[in-house]
């Protein structure tokens, strides 16, 4: 890869009724995360219909190439210069006037991502109408494209736009098996700030190849958004 050439992450939001294209780019997802299908059909677009949630897809572009063309996962030579701090995944935002020329010359997406609102079985998480919390959920990236640093740049991007709400903490949890993950997320930040506890199914646990015993376990995050709300396409 060119020095001067960039990768750009861009956010495209779900809004309720969702394309069955939408839908049927998060049931397999879904599928190759290894997680239930149910929960999509469920819990995902009630909420999404209700608005307490809000649903991202994430596309990948090289800055450096014409819109349009092929992409490719970058290989691991890459990997040194794509997340250093200079020249690390740059975030855009396009809004829905954008996309109904722009989205057609994306790849398709490589991850998803949400912002959980309203969490009623656990408010400590989420309970934005109360106490200004949003939860970062339901996060996952195609393996081909975790070595690009993707994750930590789409969970950064969430942070932006939950202050642009006027959210004051995001959440998150995850396995605690996922040690590499837990050390991620305490340089963006995130502190544990309740006891941790058996939380996932032990059928996801083994459907994603984990152990069932250690999968299940969670560890809650929490971190204290400081900084100015800034827009979410800065």
């Amino acid at each position: 890869m060119h020095p001067d050439r960039h990768l750009q992450l861009h956010y495209r939001q779900l809004h309720w009724p969702v394309a069955e294209t939408d839908l049927s780019v998060l049931r397999a997802m879904r599928v190759a995360s290894g997680t239930s299908l149910d929960l999509l059909e469920s819990t995902w677009l009630p909420e999404l219909q209700a608005n307490t949630r809000l649903l991202f897809l994430v596309h990948l572009c090289d800055g450096g190439q014409t819109p349009g063309s092929p992409l490719h996962p970058i290989p691991s030579t890459g990997f040194t210069h794509i997340t250093n701090k200079t020249s690390a995944i740059r975030d855009t935002a396009k809004t829905d006037s954008h996309w109904s020329n722009f989205e057609e010359q994306l790849g398709p997406p490589i991850a998803v991502v949400s912002l959980y609102l309203e969490n009623p079985l656990e408010p400590t998480l989420a309970s934005f109408s109360t106490t200004k919390r949003v939860e970062i959920t339901s996060l996952w990236v195609y393996n081909a494209y975790r070595h690009l640093g993707t994750a930590s740049a789409v969970i950064a991007q969430m942070e932006k736009r939950a202050a642009a709400l006027g959210a004051l903490y995001t959440t998150c949890n995850m396995p605690v098996l996922t040690e590499s993950r837990l050390k991620a997320l305490a340089a963006l930040g995130y502190k544990e700030f309740r006891p941790r506890e058996h939380r996932y199914r032990r059928s996801t646990a083994l459907s994603a190849g984990l152990p069932a015993d250690a999968a299940t376990v969670a560890a809650f995050f929490e971190k204290r958004l400081t900084t100015v709300a800034h827009r979410a396409d800065a």
